[in-house]
């Protein structure tokens, strides 16, 4: 990580400061977040309650046209894939343009793709090639919104609330899309094909005037370099690359949180038909029972800051693995609506304490006028195994019983935990960096029980290379790095 020492030393340039733990992080929870994230909040909140209708309609509609688990998976590999065609180009625009301009743009381009799609249903001339085109899109689109979204947070939020911020943003969309969205989204299916669709893109429109008075209207500060010389997209894409590139911790990270999303999306590509064929649940009764487990969704969110805090940003993201991991085998194992909704639930309180470490960690890190481009990196790796979960869950399911593909599901995210896990976590306990943002690594304690924050002291001068590195988010190496 973006360090002035190499791994395992400490520099004499830091001293010790002691501070009360318990003192700091109420005085921490009595701050408030600010209007500009309050409006944030709530236009996730807008949005999200829309996609959650149309996350369980898609799907649902999809089995209006075809029978075949691999074209119903091909609704989630429609709304994964625009990631890899489009998230890296999307992070460079959010360095290089305004973000709030690309963010309100973003809906209400959404809200046209849907208002069309509306049409053709109402029309009767709705397909399943009209489907996937329409969840390809908004998915394309959703992108630009999340570059610019994930970019903006560290400049409305102090760094010390980013996680406190991240976790209510998780509460506001997991609390719209799965929780109400989709308790609702199959009854309003079944009293209209159109509805669902037609709720989403009204939900656009009020994300669009929220986010207007969320986000700042300017362009993100360029690097004192690039800001007197014209950049073209390639260079600057090449710039993050190479940031994310040098940074062992960020890149074994990105692949843990890559294979949780491969293995989440095999089990979820097959969700819709466990339910319809094996335990013959009807749309409305599938709606409501991916609501009810997504309440987990929203505890996780809740305590997800707290455990961060607590555990440490990498300790957090190998616990909501292990977490959903179980939870796969334990669908493998309990066949029942009751199993369905305990172990999706599992599954969903998991996610968000994986998520919202990993998150904040990363903004935390990255310098702002990368924060696009090499957030959308990591993205990269999170988007682009959901289509490829998504194909090979449709791909097993089409020769293997369903309980059989959530025990490969499960087995092979353990697998793959642990390799990475092995790797990463030796990693982060040398990186100084995550030492000192972590509050929990950061403290020492004396024999009087009192905790020690470890701080860069200002006063210190650090010389012209390594104050070098400060700014630009650089690191020392050394031969062994990876």
């Amino acid at each position: 990580m973006a360090s002035v020492e190499t791994r395992g030393r400490r520099s004499p340039s830091h001293r010790v400061r002691r501070a009360t733990p318990r003192s700091s992080r109420r005085a921490r929870h009595r701050r408030g977040l600010g209007a500009p994230a309050r409006y944030l909040v709530t236009a996730t909140a807008s949005s999200s309650l829309g996609d959650g209708l149309a996350l369980v309609a898609f799907p649902l509609l999809a089995l209006r046209y075809t029978h075949n688990p691999l074209l119903v998976a091909g609704v989630a590999f429609a709304d994964t894939i625009p990631a890899l065609l489009f998230g890296l180009p999307a992070g460079v625009l959010a360095d290089r343009w305004p973000r709030r301009m690309m963010a309100r743009a973003a809906e209400w381009i959404r809200l046209g793709v849907l208002a069309a799609f509306v049409a053709l249903i109402v029309l009767g001339l709705d397909s399943l090639w009209s489907l996937y085109a329409t969840v390809f899109l908004i998915a394309s689109f959703e992108q630009v919104y999340k570059a610019a979204a994930f970019s903006s947070l560290p400049a409305i939020v102090p760094s010390d609330l980013l996680g406190r911020a991240n976790s209510r943003l998780w509460v506001a969309d997991t609390s719209g899309e799965q929780f109400i969205g989709q308790g609702l989204g199959g009854l309003a299916l079944g009293a209209s094909r159109a509805l669902p669709f037609a709720v989403d893109a009204v939900s656009f429109a009020a994300s669009a005037i929220l986010v207007g008075r969320a986000l700042p209207p300017e362009a993100p500060a360029e690097p004192d370099e690039a800001g007197r010389k014209e950049r073209n997209l390639r260079a600057e894409l090449a710039e993050g690359l190479r940031w994310f590139a040098s940074h062992p911790v960020l890149r074994l990270l990105a692949a843990l949180i890559g294979s949780f999303a491969l293995c989440q999306f095999i089990v979820a590509a097959i969700v819709v038909l466990y339910a319809r064929r094996v335990l013959h649940l009807s749309n409305a009764e599938y709606g409501l029972l991916m609501a009810v487990a997504a309440v987990g969704s929203v505890l996780g969110s809740l305590a997800a800051d707290r455990v961060s805090g607590r555990l440490g940003a990498i300790p957090s993201t190998v616990l909501g693995g292990v977490l959903t991991a179980g939870a796969y085998l334990g669908l493998a194992a309990w066949r029942s609506p009751v199993g369905l909704v305990v172990f999706l639930m599992l599954e969903s309180l998991a996610v968000p304490v994986a998520s919202v470490a990993s998150l904040t960690l990363r903004q935390r890190l990255i310098p702002s006028e990368l924060l696009g481009r090499v957030g959308m990196v990591f993205r990269l790796f999170l988007y682009g195994a959901m289509p490829l979960g998504a194909l090979i869950g449709g791909l097993l399911a089409a020769h293997l019983p369903y309980r059989e593909v959530f025990l490969v599901a499960g087995g092979l995210q353990l697998t793959l935990l642990l390799a990475l896990s092995s790797r990463l976590i030796p990693r982060a306990r040398a990186d100084q960096q995550i030492i000192d943002l972590e509050g929990r690594s950061g403290r020492q304690t004396d024999a009087s029980g009192d905790a020690a924050v470890i701080e860069l002291d200002p006063v210190i001068d650090l010389g012209a290379e390594d104050e070098a590195a400060v700014r630009s988010g650089g690191r020392a190496t050394s031969p062994g790095d990876d």
